[in-house]
This record gives structure tokens, C-alpha cells and sequence, in this order.
């Protein structure tokens, strides 16, 4: 559980260096999904002296006041009755480390295995693609690039990122694209060569200047008329009296429904057994 993933509810943790708010996090990410942490853990995955680790097991204590934790053990935490995380996670986030590892991807998170599973991933990009692009976005600068469409083939392109977006199920750049004189999405396993350009862009190539991108538009999704039994739907989407309200950038909305399966039909003709959320402010 890094620092980007979390923060901080207690103040007195701003009192600690973040080396050592980054161990108290991990603390509580094994307190809470395994029940118990102990110093062996914390100096295992943070390569610390053992008497810096059992000072972290007993700062975490001396933290949870409630008595949400107690000691069966010297140097061990076992989560308790009463017990109030220190920081507010995100849960998709702690989701995200349990299946793919911890923090960065390249270190084990101490946790021992169980049954948790996803689908795998069928389109995973090249890493120096990501690092071509990811660099362009940030140093505001063109690329060339090798581009493999549909409708053209495979063609070199001039264009300017700007962002960088998953709609979903596979991860596109948001850019101006030279060639057709427009924002456009290009989805990153399609680009075979990234080139840098040391040229300055245009104002109207700018992020500024994508006003799909830049507006922010209120999708209202609810269960599809059609099912007769519309409350598993509810609880599945986290819906409020039968809605779920959500505001996405205009150019990412046809993604977000596609990828949701939402039927946007008029009259919501579509079958429900294949679209069980319907778009009620189409």
C-alpha cells in the first residue's frame, strides 16, 4: 500500500518521516487482509534492522488507541474487535496490490497465497512504447509514430499527446493528430515505433484546445427495464434509489458505456440478458 494509494485520517501520523508512514501503511494493509503483522514482515520487505521494525510494530500500536490491535506475541500485531484503519485506502487500489503484487509491481508484499484471481490481461503494452509516450505527455513535445488502423493500415503519423487514458479494457493516448487535423485516440498496441521530435506545438494542438477531453459529462445508469429484478443489478453498480451517477470526460463516454455494456438503444430495446444497465439520460 503506497503513499499514492492512501491517506491519512490520524494526524499524528504527519509526525513520522515518510519512510516510516510507508512501513505503518503496510502495517495496516496486513492487518487488514491477513489479521496479523509482525517486525519479520516489516524488515523482510522494507530491508530494515530488526529493532527499526519492532519500533514500527510499536508505533502502529501505540497508535490504535481503541484497542484494535493487541500483541499475542512480542514484536506481532493481531487485529482485534474495535479495530479503525489509520489511513483511508482505496479499495480498488488494495484490490489491484492483493492480485498483482505490492506497491510497484517488483517487490512480494509479504502475504501468503490464497485464492484471488482476475481475468488475464490480453493486451498488455510495450513498456518502451508507454515510456515513448508517457515522456511525450510530459515534455508537451510531437512524436512520430508507426500507426496500425483499420480503416488505413499501417501509416506514419505525426501527433501530440496530451493524456493518456484506459477506457477499460485496453490503455490509448489522447493526442492531435497531424493527418487528420483532429484529437484522436490511439490505442498503444497499435503503435509499432515511437520517434521524438524536439519541435514546439501549436496552441491549437494543446491539451487547452480538445474540447471532448476537456468537458465533463453526467452519465445516469440504471438497471435495464427489462429485468424483473432490478436490485442485484443495484448492488452490484453501488446504485442510490436505482441510480449510479457519473461524470467522465465527454471523449472517454462512449468508452465507459461500451465497456459497461449499457444499453444506449432508444426505448432500451436491447437484450438484457447481454445489457443489464440501461442509460436513462440518453
Amino acid at each position: 500500500m503506497v503513499m499514492s494509494e492512501v491517506r491519512l485520517v490520524s494526524r499524528n501520523l504527519h509526525d513520522f518521516s515518510f519512510a516510516e508512514i510507508e512501513r505503518l501503511a503496510h502495517i495496516e494493509f496486513l492487518l487488514l487482509f491477513t489479521g496479523e503483522a509482525s517486525a519479520s514482515q516489516i524488515e523482510q520487505r522494507f530491508k530494515v534492522s530488526g529493532d527499526t521494525a519492532s519500533k514500527d510494530i510499536g508505533r502502529y500500536r501505540s497508535l490504535q488507541r481503541n484497542g484494535g490491535v493487541v500483541s499475542p506475541q512480542p514484536n506481532q500485531l493481531e487485529r482485534v474487535n474495535g479495530f479503525e484503519p489509520l489511513f483511508k485506502a482505496v479499495a480498488l487500489r488494495l484490490l489491484s496490490t492483493l492480485t498483482q503484487g505490492y506497491g510497484d509491481g517488483l517487490l512480494d508484499a509479504g502475504i501468503p497465497e490464497f485464492g484471488i484471481e482476475t481475468a488475464p490481461e490480453l493486451n498488455t503494452p510495450d513498456i518502451y512504447t508507454v515510456a515513448g509516450l508517457t515522456t511525450a505527455v510530459i515534455s508537451r513535445e510531437p512524436i512520430r509514430i508507426t500507426y496500425v488502423s483499420f480503416a488505413s493500415g499501417k501509416t506514419e503519423r505525426v501527433i501530440v499527446p496530451h493524456a493518456i487514458a484506459n477506457n477499460g479494457s485496453r490503455w490509448h493516448v489522447r493526442a492531435f493528430d497531424r493527418n487528420r487535423g483532429e484529437f484522436r485516440d490511439f490505442v498503444f498496441n497499435r503503435i509499432l515505433t515511437v520517434e521524438g521530435l524536439t519541435e514546439v506545438p501549436g496552441e491549437h494542438e494543446l491539451a487547452d484546445a480538445d474540447s471532448q477531453w476537456n468537458e465533463m459529462v453526467e452519465l445516469v445508469l440504471v438497471p435495464h427495464p427489462a429485468i424483473q429484478n432490478p436490485t442485484p443489478i443495484e448492488l452490484d453498480h453501488g446504485m442510490v434509489k436505482g441510480e449510479r451517477r457519473l461524470t467522465v470526460r465527454k471523449a472517454l463516454a462512449g468508452y465507459c458505456l461500451a465497456h459497461w455494456s449499457v444499453d444506449c438503444s432508444e426505448g432500451h430495446g436491447l437484450d438484457s440478458k447481454h445489457f443489464r444497465l440501461a442509460l436513462k439520460n440518453w
